[in-house]
């Protein structure tokens, strides 16, 4: 692990972080040019994951319901994956990236429902090498999206946590049940 101001330039104002030349800029970092493309994409790959907008999320501030704002120096700080020393599966990143990109995501309120955002988060412990770890990023996925700093009570984020299949809603709907049952019994 490292940290953003060891892979990028930031700062010294949040004018050189807002989006990617060209793209809508909806929450994401500018980046410096680099000489390695694949730490790019990459780190792209990272920021758009579960683990890399929880990363994002710890460090950041709530300004508002579901939003998170990031002082430079606070940025400058936030741990990531030290992209630059990847192993040798730098293709299947490269690759990944290259297919991925052009899929649209939902906002990360939503991400816990986003199938795009899941084939990324993949990507990512692919990546990483923690292939062993996709049961606990799904649970962490369903948890984060339950916060509500994060869902902020957007209504689509909060429906698709309800969504049929999800065991973590059945499981809190056995807990409901359990404490009615215990109430009765005392």
């Amino acid at each position: 692990m490292t940290t953003l101001e060891h892979l990028f330039v930031i700062g010294p104002t949040h004018h050189l972080i807002g989006h990617l030349p060209g793209n809508t800029p909806i929450g994401a970092f500018e980046f410096h040019p680099l000489p390695d493309e694949r730490v790019q994409k990459a780190f792209a790959l990272w920021s758009n994951s579960l683990l890399g907008m929880m990363t994002h999320w710890t460090r950041g501030q709530r300004t508002q319901k579901g939003r998170s704002t990031t002082q430079i120096g606070a940025l400058k700080k936030i741990p990531c994956p030290n992209l630059a020393r990847l192993p040798a599966g730098w293709l299947a990143v490269v690759l990944a990236f290259d297919e991925l990109s052009k899929l649209p995501l939902q906002p990360a309120c939503q991400a816990h429902g986003d199938e795009n955002r899941k084939r990324i988060d993949e990507a990512v412990c692919e990546m990483l090498g923690l292939s062993g770890m996709r049961t606990t990023i799904k649970q962490l996925r369903y948890a984060w999206g339950r916060e509500p700093g994060v869902h902020g009570e957007n209504k689509t984020a909060k429906r698709l946590l309800n969504k049929p299949g999800n065991r973590s809603v059945k499981k809190r709907k056995r807990l409901h049940a359990d404490e009615k049952w215990s109430r009765i019994k005392t």
